[in-house]
């Protein structure tokens, strides 16, 4: 049921859906070469690789967009190949940073974060726009925990992975339509509940 539900809300998902009953729910697919090596990857919660795997009271394909996110910036940022969405999620529940009933802990991004070698800060929601496209130009990447709006009729997170022509660019582990447009400064800040920007640890 929740699964329908969540295709209800978001048809790009019907692929994932109707793999569902046939799924393989025990092992994870690989990054692939070409991910790994790109300047920011981008990856689906619902990937078959690891979408059908456990992850609090459902899976990775319907709850893990915030190991999802956190994987994308793993990956930029050391070029781990073993770090897949996969892997951040069991983390995750291995650590305590999946809360029942409410998802992923925004700690994940501070503390779980620094397992896989990078350093997650908090920014504030009310950072301005010069200051926010700034760090974005500069490289560093930010994942927010959304509010219901645009991308979420619940909770979620995003990566704010770039600036284009001063919008910006947005990863959303849930969304190809979503993540393939632009997005101003103000439709995306008043959405906002967290932010956090990271770097490779030292």
């Amino acid at each position: 049921m929740v699964l329908l539900i969540a295709l209800c809300n978001n048809p790009e998902m019907i692929d994932f859906a109707l793999g569902y009953p046939d799924a393989d729910t025990e092992t994870a697919g690989e990054l692939t070469e070409a991910e790994v090596d790109s300047d920011f990857p981008y990856y689906l919660q619902w990937d078959s690789r690891w979408g059908y795997l456990s992850y609090g009271e459902t899976d990775i394909g319907l709850s893990g967009c915030g190991p999802t996110c956190l994987s994308m910036v793993i990956v930029k940022l050391t070029g781990n190949a073993e770090a897949s969405p996969a892997v951040v999620a069991e983390y995750a529940m291995e650590h305590g940073y999946y809360i029942s009933g409410s998802g992923t802990a925004w700690s994940l991004m501070t503390t779980g974060a620094a397992h896989f070698g990078i350093t997650g800060t908090a920014l504030s929601s009310s950072i301005s726009e010069a200051d926010l496209l700034k760090l974005l130009e500069d490289g560093y990447p930010v994942i927010c925990s959304v509010k219901p709006g645009d991308f979420t009729k619940g909770g979620h997170f995003i990566v704010l992975a770039g600036v284009e022509d001063g919008l910006i660019r947005v990863h959303d582990p849930n969304s190809v339509e979503r993540s393939s447009r632009l997005w101003d400064y103000e439709t995306l800040i008043r959405q906002v509940k967290k932010m956090w920007v990271f770097e490779a640890a030292e």
